[in-house]
């Protein structure tokens, strides 16, 4: 699912901020971004990884001319939990968030 975000991303948009959500960065790393680096570079992708700076756990991805970033939203709060719920309930395919 993470892949096919950022194929959308950058096939309709340029310059423009996304975001992915996750309870830990941890279980973020470990359970998307260490596969979803995997996949975008084996389709042609490139990215970087800021870990720290301006823009802490950000992953820039580029491809033909076009450069999108992902920042990653993470919180153990009720507000995320409510969010996360509500999705679910509008979009019942998607994968369950932890």
């Amino acid at each position: 699912m993470s892949l096919s975000y950022v194929m959308w991303a950058m096939e309709r948009h340029d310059g423009k901020n996304f975001i992915m959500a996750g309870k830990t960065i941890s279980s973020f790393k470990r359970n998307v971004l260490q596969n979803l680096k995997l996949m975008l570079t084996s389709r042609g992708y490139r990215w970087d990884y800021h870990i720290s700076g301006d823009l802490p756990n950000m992953l820039e991805v580029t491809r033909k001319g076009k450069t999108n970033y992902f920042s990653f939203l993470v919180e153990k709060t009720k507000a995320l939990r409510i969010w996360c719920r509500a999705l679910r309930q509008r979009a019942p395919f998607l994968m369950r968030l932890h």
